[in-house]
């Protein structure tokens, strides 16, 4: 299945497979839609993040010219990276999947949430830091997007419009810190705060959305720069 997601030879195999969403011919195995690669993507990820730092992953960037397929495979590649090594400074012990809604395991200090649902996406990923200083719980939370493409739907507002409440009432006994982070095409990476919206109501004023900072890291600053470098080969062709 995992080379279905790549376009890839699968050699002889069984009539196992589910003929509504894959299917093998001449070229190798195929996936009927984006739809079908991203649910199966998460479904293989759970038993095995690290499949996806395999060589013909990196080979299957390097030789395909479909944009969107170039973003599927740099979005596995970057989240695989940050499981097994962290990003920015901060270095998960574990990486979770959750269908719905993330359940916190509460004795793991930093963790990777990873959604299986495929129709979750504000966001990739989420990072979340539980710390304990000098009796204040503190959780960092960041929201992880990947994206190659130079106009995005706004992940942010989605995440804050939608996401953010709900991490609140799960994290109720810790302070939250908001890090968006976006993982890019970008040369440079950058930092910047992002104050908090207020709204004026009849009864008073309420938060619309945190405070937060926003981090923005390029692509190159993964895998030694492979990644960034197979990228640039495979947009050239």
């Amino acid at each position: 299945m995992a080379l279905c997601l790549l376009n890839r030879d699968v050699g002889p195999v069984p009539d196992i497979y589910d003929h509504r969403y894959f299917y093998i011919d001449a070229n190798g195995g195929h996936c009927v839609s984006g739809l079908a690669r991203n649910a199966m993507a998460r479904f293989l990820r759970e038993y095995n993040s690290g499949m996806f730092l395999e060589q013909h992953w990196f080979t299957s960037l390097m030789d395909t010219k479909n944009p969107s397929m170039q973003g599927f495979i740099v979005e596995q590649l970057i989240l695989s990276t940050i499981s097994l090594n962290g990003f920015n400074g901060y270095k998960p012990s574990k990486t979770i999947s959750y269908s719905d809604f993330p359940q916190i395991e509460w004795e793991c200090q930093e963790a990777l949430y990873l959604s299986l649902s495929f129709n979750f996406r504000a966001i990739d990923a989420v990072f979340i830091k539980l710390e304990n200083r000098s009796g204040k719980k503190v959780a960092i939370v960041a929201p992880i997007q990947v994206t190659i493409a130079k106009n995005h739907p706004d992940s942010e507002e989605k995440f804050f419009r939608e996401l953010w409440s709900e991490w609140v009432g799960i994290l109720s006994d810790y302070e939250i810190k908001f890090e968006f982070v976006w993982i890019k095409d970008i040369k440079c990476r950058s930092e910047e705060k992002v104050d908090q919206v207020m709204r004026s109501m009849r009864s008073g004023k309420i938060m619309v959305k945190p405070s937060f900072q926003r981090i923005c890291i390029p692509i190159e600053e993964f895998k030694g720069g492979d990644i960034a470098c197979r990228l640039e080969t495979a947009r050239g062709r």
